[in-house]
C-alpha cells in the first residue's frame, strides 16, 4: 500500500526540489557561457504560483553561490517585498557569513513560519486565548513578519 508522506518530508522535498532547480539552471547556464558567469534572474514562481519573493531571493542566492557564480543580478520587477534585497545582502555579507548560516537562518525562518501556519490551523476559535501571553523573543523566527526583518535582525 502507498503511504502518503508528512507534511515536513513533502516540505523538505519540495524545498530540495526548488534549489536542485535553481543550481540546475545555475550550472547549465555557466556551462553554456564557458565557465563562471554572472547570473540574472527575478522572482521566478511568485506570480500565478504565489510563491514568497523573499524566499525564492534567497533560495536562488544560496543556488548562485553555491555554483559559484561571481555575481548574481536579481531584478526585482517593481515587487515591494524584496525592496530591502540589497541591503539584506550586505548585511549578510557584513557578518562574514557562509552559504550554510544562510540556508541555516533561511530554514529556521521557514520551520517556524510552517508551524505559526499549522497552529493556526488547528485552533479555529481564538477567544479563548489570554492578551497577555507572553512577547516572543526577537530571536525567535515566528516574531518577525518577513524574512528580510528576520535576517536583518540576527547576529
Amino acid at each position: 500500500a502507498d503511504v502518503l508522506p508528512t507534511m515536513e518530508s513533502f516540505c523538505d522535498n519540495v524545498a530540495a526540489d526548488i534549489v536542485n532547480r535553481a543550481m540546475d539552471s545555475v550550472q547549465k547556464h555557466a556551462g553554456a557561457c564557458g565557465g563562471r558567469r554572472p547570473i540574472a534572474t527575478g522572482n521566478w514562481g511568485c506570480g500565478a504560483f504565489g510563491g514568497d519573493p523573499q524566499l525564492k531571493a534567497m533560495q536562488q542566492w544560496l543556488a548562485a553561490s553555491r555554483a559559484d557564480a561571481p555575481e548574481l543580478l536579481y531584478y526585482t520587477f517593481g515587487n515591494t517585498d524584496v525592496l530591502q534585497l540589497e541591503e539584506v545582502c550586505a548585511c549578510v555579507r557584513s557578518r562574514g557569513w557562509l552559504v550554510a548560516d544562510l540556508c541555516q537562518a533561511v530554514q529556521e525562518y521557514a520551520d517556524a513560519a510552517a508551524a505559526r501556519l499549522s497552529t493556526s490551523h488547528k485552533t479555529p476559535d481564538s477567544s479563548n486565548r489570554t492578551s497577555d501571553s507572553s512577547p516572543q523573543q526577537p530571536s525567535d523566527p515566528a516574531a518577525w513578519e518577513d524574512l528580510f526583518s528576520y535576517l536583518l535582525h540576527q547576529e
